[in-house]
C-alpha cells in the first residue's frame, strides 16, 4: 500500500469517524431521565432569577398557584415563548454554567418566559422535551405522570413543577415501582417566608 492510498484511508476514516458516533443507538432510559435532570436544573435557575425579580412583592398569579396542590390541564402557550440564547442570555453564568439547547436524544428544548410582568402572567417559567420522536404533542397538557416505557410523551415543566413527567403506576399490589417520581412537586418548591417567595428545591 503507497503513501497516497494511506493518506486517502486515513481522510476517509477522519470524515467518516463522527458519522459513525451519531449514529450509535441511543440508550433511552438514560436519555430520558437525563432530560428530566437537566429540565429540573433548568427550572431551578428559572426560579431563583424569577425571585430576584419578585423579592419585594407579595406572591400572586403564578407564583400563588404554583404552590397549589390543584391538578388542573396546563396550557403551554399561555406561556411567552423564549428562543435559546434569550434565555441563555437571562441565566448564564448568574444562574446556570451551561444552558443545554437539546435533550439527550439531541432535540431541541423548547422554553418560556414572562420577562415582562411575570407577577401577573398566568405561567411565568417553562421547559419542554418533545421526548424520543422529537414531536410535540400539542400545548394543551393534563398535569401527571406517564409511563416511563412511552418514550414519545412529552416532557413538560413549568413554574416550579414537573406538570409532565415518567413515573410508573402502582401495581397490583398496591406498591409504586417508579423510578422517576416527580421531582419538583408544587407544594414544597416554592415557599413563602415574610412575604417573599423564594424556591425551595435548589
Amino acid at each position: 500500500m503507497n503513501r497516497a492510498t494511506l493518506l486517502a484511508l486515513s481522510w476517509c476514516l477522519a470524515i467518516s469517524g463522527p458519522s459513525a458516533a451519531a449514529e450509535r443507538p441511543v440508550d433511552n432510559g438514560a436519555a430520558q431521565k437525563g432530560a428530566v435532570a437537566e429540565m429540573r436544573d433548568i427550572g431551578t435557575a428559572m426560579m431563583a432569577w424569577l425571585v430576584d425579580q419578585v423579592s419585594e412583592a407579595p406572591p400572586t398569579g403564578a407564583l400563588a398557584l404554583a404552590a397549589d396542590d390543584t391538578h388542573q390541564p396546563i396550557d403551554w402557550s399561555s406561556c411567552p415563548r423564549a428562543s435559546f440564547k434569550e434565555l441563555q442570555a437571562v441565566l448564564v453564568p448568574q444562574y446556570l454554567k451551561v444552558l443545554p439547547e437539546r435533550d439527550p436524544w439531541g432535540n431541541p428544548y423548547e422554553f418560556c418566559l414572562e420577562r415582562k410582568d411575570p407577577l401577573r402572567n398566568k405561567n411565568v417559567t417553562g421547559i419542554r422535551s418533545p421526548g424520543r420522536d422529537g414531536v410535540f404533542e400539542g400545548t394543551s397538557y393534563p398535569t401527571g405522570p406517564f409511563d416511563p416505557d412511552d418514550l414519545d410523551r412529552d416532557l413538560v415543566w413549568l413554574d416550579g413543577y414537573f406538570a409532565r413527567w415518567p413515573q410508573r403506576q402502582p401495581s397490583t399490589g398496591g406498591n409504586t415501582t417508579g423510578d422517576q417520581p416527580n421531582p419538583l412537586q408544587r407544594r414544597g418548591c416554592l415557599r413563602t417566608i415574610h412575604g417573599e417567595v423564594e424556591p425551595a428545591c435548589r
